[in-house]
């Protein structure tokens, strides 16, 4: 959702009050401007999905983020010298067990997390002979399960954010058409009444060219209606 976006729903929005306040009374005109209240309705539905999206996608990475600092730190070393010390008696620890780069995507970071995990599970017994507690590998456990859960969160964020995009886009679209319909409505009604066309043009102005390619029209007493989107 753009700056665009909400220029359209405010003139959408200046457009119903217009006309709560020059009731329509045909039914079939009633019924567009049902029409348009119920696709501003839905805009605001979509607009507070693209937001929650947003948030949860930015809130969910700062968790995990936080998740894989602290795991990569004390409980992974701790899990990982351990291991090495324990190479004396098993050597293929020390390959197994390696220190995370520096910079690593949290999906690789998991993979290699959860098979030192394996192999330390496996190995309980002599690892504990060196020192590791009962305690460790719960601990590393749980907060992998963290990471994991704020991945989904993540994407589960994104998935709302995205769909919520794609609507917004017919929605808009939608918006520009009833309002057209609309305006032709009302052009109609006060072909005799240069005010009240006037006040409608103002209504459903936009501070842009709603087509690309075309150019924005001269200003006037009265603005020019704009065609649709």
């Amino acid at each position: 959702m753009d700056a665009k976006d909400r220029e359209k729903l405010a003139m959408a929005e200046r457009a119903r009050d217009f006309a709560h306040a020059h009731p329509l009374t045909v039914p079939g005109e009633v019924a567009v401007l049902t029409r348009l209240e119920e696709l501003i309705d839905r805009f605001h539905t979509l607009a507070a999905q693209f937001h929650d999206g947003q948030l949860t996608v930015r809130a969910a990475t700062i968790d995990r983020r936080a998740l894989i600092a602290e795991v990569k730190g004390t409980p992974f070393t701790l899990l990982i010298e351990t291991a090495h010390a324990a190479a004396k008696d098993l050597p293929q620890l020390k390959t197994l067990f390696r220190h995370f780069p520096g910079s690593i995507s949290h999906e690789a970071f998991l993979t290699r997390a959860h098979s030192m995990v394996a192999q330390a599970t496996a190995n309980t017994e002599l690892l504990t002979r060196y020192g590791m507690s009962e305690t460790l590998l719960p601990e590393i456990t749980g907060k992998l399960d963290g990471i994991e859960l704020a991945a989904k969160r993540s994407n589960a964020g994104r998935s709302d954010h995205t769909g919520a995009t794609a609507d917004l886009v017919v929605v808009s679209s939608d918006i520009m058409a009833t309002v057209a319909q609309l305006g032709a409505i009302y052009l109609h009604h006060f072909k005799d009444q240069p005010e009240l066309r006037a006040a409608w043009k103002s209504a459903r102005n936009l501070p842009w060219p709603i087509r690309s390619g075309t150019k924005a029209p001269p200003a006037a007493p009265a603005d020019p209606e704009r065609k649709p989107a």
